[in-house]
């Protein structure tokens, strides 16, 4: 008899689950699906610039997928960036030091009604710059999340970047 019941449950239970999937699929619009390559130079970095003190060039190569969810009026809900073969390079111009770093993430941004930003939550590895003999002196790994004027509100993992530690960078940076 319990085991009656168990399946009785069983099937109810995948009923409604299945029912709220395709109900819920069938009122909202598919995703926008964006894929674009970018491959830019911003030499100098005004933010990495200012913030060591001296010229730095930073190179910014990869494939970005962007998906905009929008609810069934087509405005926006959320965006899911991808960027699994990013690569961020930084250059000293003055001695051609230069670093390059991997930059995979998964970011999710929320937008209001109004469909202005409403939170930015970053999650993976922006940056890791490994100097030899020293180890790695400039990391941003984790999750982040940051308000709708670019205030961080909470981190997991280590971000040098979200933290404001560039001192690691900068240091290897000006090495000759």
């Amino acid at each position: 008899m319990p085991t009656t019941r168990f399946r009785r449950f069983l099937f109810v239970g995948f009923t409604v689950l299945f029912t709220l999937a395709f109900a819920t699929s069938a009122f909202a619009a598919p995703p926008q699906i964006t894929t674009f390559h970018l491959d830019i130079v911003v030499n100098p970095d005004p933010v990495f610039s200012s913030t060591c003190g001296f010229p730095i060039a930073t190179q910014w190569v990869g494939t970005f997928t962007t998906a905009v969810h929008v609810n069934k009026d087509g405005n926006p809900v959320f965006e899911i960036d991808t960027s699994p073969s990013f690569r961020t390079t930084f250059t000293n111009p003055a001695n051609g030091t230069s670093f390059s770093t991997p930059n995979v993430t998964m970011n999710k941004t929320t937008f209001t009604q109004d469909g202005m930003t409403g939170t930015f939550v970053t999650h993976g590895l922006a940056f890791r710059i490994v100097v030899p003999g020293q180890g790695v002196v400039f990391l941003a790994t984790g999750r982040a999340v940051f308000d709708q004027d670019g205030n961080l509100i909470s981190i997991a993992g280590v971000n040098d970047a979200a933290t404001g530690n560039f001192a690691g960078l900068c240091s290897a940076l000006a090495a000759p």
